[in-house]
């Protein structure tokens, strides 16, 4: 399963674009230098007031859809 890791820092107001439904998506550029993008909800897990912080590792299937993410 192919895994992409991405550093991310999403500040609580930019999260409360998802909650309002004003979002539904967050392009990211991994230490690769690809950009990707994926659902905001699979950040779900991870948001907290001030926002969400840190490296995470999105894995995929060979059809390209988000399998996993977490947190390293």
């Amino acid at each position: 399963m192919p895994e992409i890791i991405v550093d991310i820092n999403i500040p609580a107001q930019d999260i409360l674009q998802y909650y309002k439904g004003l979002v539904a998506n967050v392009s990211a550029v991994a230490l690769d230098g690809q950009i990707v993008q994926f659902p905001v909800n699979l950040l779900r897990p991870f948001m907290t007031y001030s926002g969400v912080q840190g490296r995470f590792s999105i894995k995929y299937n060979a059809s390209g859809k988000c399998q996993e993410i977490n947190k390293l």
